[in-house]
């Protein structure tokens, strides 16, 4: 206990000779983070809020053509009326119950409530489904083919900040730990006081710690502010588990750079090594694994799907065109008054064409599924590429959000189905009170813990592997030394 209170004194003294020094590297690199940051969050917001009004166009447009269809079904009731004729569906195909079941309104995707923070994949995945007779899995592989390790560089958000510029920060401020001491032979010089150069390294990387948290804190602050600012508060949760995964991130750099100084001397080299690292990690090796992945499990192209898809779907119509004119050769009764000959028709047409191209699809989305599971396994290989994944999926800009907007919409597409199918079948009418009974679609968001529980294990990875490394760096080389020298 005496000894640490000895060594408390000259701990503080060497934190202020590096405050002095960063001084100006802390200050310039504060302000240029900062103002990115406002940056990045003004453009997400802008994002945010343009696919919002989209949103609320689908809705509206929605809206409206429920409403149509019930007005116009309104005014037939009332022509029925005064002739006392029974409403039945007729050859007018928008008082058809088919019709209206297969060109249902759209299930809009919607943005999170923290999407502005990380655009991620949403610019690339559709963000409405109109919902029809057939399911949403025919069409869905034609939206699901993207870079098995893209990372989103044209897309100006708070996650690109903290994946890309905030290592650079690190990288700054951890040039100058033990080199320059080495080569101005200041190491001899803290000798006399009992010094190591261990201690003074640990030293070093504790206050460059502290710095980083305190600059994580302030720009967490500043997101926080400028989110309620612009009319988009966000949960204090959000950005403390984001503030974790950054500082865990950090936590690789720092051990990265105690390595690069434990076993190299000059200060250029160091730095040109740490930068090296920095690009390597955000394009090089997830370019590399990248392609390997594409290589391995390869995913037929859109064009192909949509050429076997149109095929299949002219297919199908040609053979149902042939047994419904065969049927109505066979019953001239149906082909003057009105029937649900056109409604049967449709219902079969769906049906049969949805069996005719299920192979196709399933399969296209086992292929995919296989590279997206190499994909979630091989995340670990950056941590620039690790971290904006993680972010990207606390912030619910990823395909795993998607995928849960997709099944609940499959899910809703079937209780639509059922509402329609017996008047379908029966050949009943839809009345104006039946539109009030349309199912409605409420997306229900991912909890926040499964999203948490998701994304949290590669920033765990990366600072453990941080912590061993400066354990490696301040440790393992000296008891290594030790025994030789006693040999």
């Amino acid at each position: 206990m005496n000894s640490g209170f000895y060594f408390l004194p000259q701990v503080m003294a060497v934190w202020r000779v590096e405050l002095l020094r960063l001084q100006r590297t802390l200050s310039w690199s504060g302000v240029f983070l900062s103002f990115f940051m406002a940056l990045a969050v003004l453009n997400g917001v802008s994002f945010s809020v343009h696919q919002q009004q989209n949103v609320d166009g689908l809705t509206q447009q929605s809206e409206a053509w429920k409403n149509k269809q019930a007005q116009q079904t309104k005014l037939r009731e009332l022509q029925l009326g005064s002739t006392q004729k029974p409403l039945q569906p007729d050859k007018k195909i928008y008082r058809n119950p088919a019709y209206l079941a297969n060109t249902g309104p759209y299930v809009s995707y919607p943005p999170a409530a923290s999407s502005f923070l990380s655009v991620g994949q949403s610019p690339l995945l559709p963000q409405s489904h109109r919902v029809t007779l057939m399911p949403s899995l025919l069409w869905e592989p034609v939206y699901n083919i993207f870079h098995p390790m893209q990372l989103w560089l044209g897309y100006f958000d708070v996650t690109f900040v903290f994946s890309y510029l905030f290592p650079l920060f690190v990288i700054l401020i951890t040039l100058d730990l033990l080199a320059d001491e080495r080569l101005n032979g200041n190491l001899s010089l803290y000798a006399t006081y009992q010094w190591s150069w261990q201690k003074l390294l640990a030293a070093k990387l504790i206050l460059r710690g502290l710095l980083i948290a305190l600059l994580l804190m302030g720009l967490s602050f500043e997101v926080l502010g400028l989110a309620a600012f612009l009319g988009h508060p966000l949960p204090l949760s959000l950005l403390w588990v984001g503030f974790c995964f950054n500082a865990g991130q950090a936590l690789f750099w720092l051990g990265l750079a105690a390595c690069c100084h434990r076993w190299q001397k000059q200060p250029a080299l160091i730095g040109l090594g740490l930068t090296a690292c920095w690009l390597s990690f955000a394009w090089v090796v997830p370019a590399m694994v990248g392609q390997w992945v594409s290589a391995y499990h390869p995913v037929p192209s859109r064009f192909t799907y949509l050429q076997h898809y149109r095929e299949t779907e002219e297919s199908v119509r040609k053979q149902q065109d042939r047994e419904t004119a065969t049927y109505l050769q066979d019953h001239p009764e149906m082909q003057g008054g009105a029937d649900n000959t056109y409604a049967v028709k449709q219902l079969a047409k769906a049906k049969r064409f949805s069996e005719a191209l299920a192979p196709l699809a399933m399969g296209y989305q086992a292929q995919l599924n296989a590279q997206l599971k190499w994909v979630n396994t091989v995340r670990f290989v950056s941590p620039i590429y690790g971290v904006q994944e993680s972010l990207q999926r606390l912030y619910g800009s990823n395909r795993q959000r998607y995928m849960a907007y997709t099944l609940q919409m499959d899910q809703f597409r079937h209780a639509w189905l059922q509402f329609f199918q017996p008047k379908i079948e029966q050949g009943i009418a839809l009345s104006s009170a039946d539109f009030k009974m349309f199912p409605g679609f409420t997306f229900q968001e991912p909890s926040f813990a499964s999203r948490v529980t998701s994304a949290f294990v590669p920033p765990l990875f990366w600072a453990v592997l941080g912590m061993l490394l400066t354990g490696l760096s301040l440790y393992f080389p000296e008891r290594i030394i030790k025994s030789r020298r006693s040999h």
